[in-house]
């Protein structure tokens, strides 16, 4: 394919190599990349075969997503995760997963909840299967779809985009508490059952109240693991 072929124009494709690179360094960091790790700009462009300007252009993405900091001496190295992080990021998500959780309550059909029966299922069985990255990926993407299911049915677009930008904020925290494979983590399972149990009965005060409290969960976990 020559490069009249493509259909893409040049400033399309500048932005979907930026994207790559973007999400390959994310995805490293949140999946547990140390802290303090230095990303240089020329062996990031070297190994990903691309020039430096799109890895300069991701990491300044990364840094307004407090990923990345960046200093004059060290330039842009791995940030450390951190308590208030944390918490700031789940207050904001327990506001809006937990009024999305009761006006999705209010609009379910029955339709919804058979496939919320059976997204549970699976998260049941990948919550005993969490010695793997794979297996991991596999339980948050079983246990987002299972939110998202709930979060859909209040036909509010705004606030489901809302609701995505932050998840992906708190991945890094969420993936933390999952590789710990703490004897705990039998209660994420059951709160995610109380909320299937909520979205049958109908009930969207207990829904919200399910949401939060699988929100705290990981707060609770991974406190004692952060820093200030």
């Amino acid at each position: 394919m020559t490069t009249t072929d493509r259909p893409w124009r040049l400033g399309d494709e500048i932005a979907t190599v930026e994207t790559v690179v973007y999400e390959t360094i994310r995805d490293r960091i949140v999946r547990g990349l140390e802290p303090g790790t230095v990303l240089a700009l020329a062996p990031i462009a070297d190994e990903l075969g691309v020039s430096t300007m799109p890895v300069r252009a991701a990491l300044a993405r990364l840094k307004a997503e407090r990923l990345v900091i960046q200093s004059p001496r060290r330039g842009s190295t791995v940030a450390v995760a951190t308590r208030n992080d944390l918490e700031e990021i789940q207050a904001v998500r327990s506001g809006l997963e937990g009024y999305a959780a009761r006006l999705g309550v209010s609009q379910i059909d029955d339709e919804i909840v058979e496939r919320m029966a059976r997204v549970l299922k699976r998260i049941e069985s990948k919550s005993r299967k969490l010695s793997t990255g794979t297996h991991v990926d596999a339980f948050l993407s079983a246990e987002y779809q299972l939110h998202d299911e709930l979060f859909a049915a209040s036909g509010r677009q705004e606030l489901l985009d809302l609701i995505r930008v932050y998840r992906r904020r708190a991945e890094r925290y969420v993936r933390l508490a999952l590789r710990s494979e703490c004897q705990g983590f039998a209660t994420d399972v059951d709160l995610q059952k109380d909320l299937f149990s909520a979205a049958v009965n109908r009930d969207g005060a207990r829904a919200e109240h399910a949401i939060r409290s699988i929100l705290q969960w990981t707060i609770d976990f991974c406190h004692p693991l952060l820093s200030e």
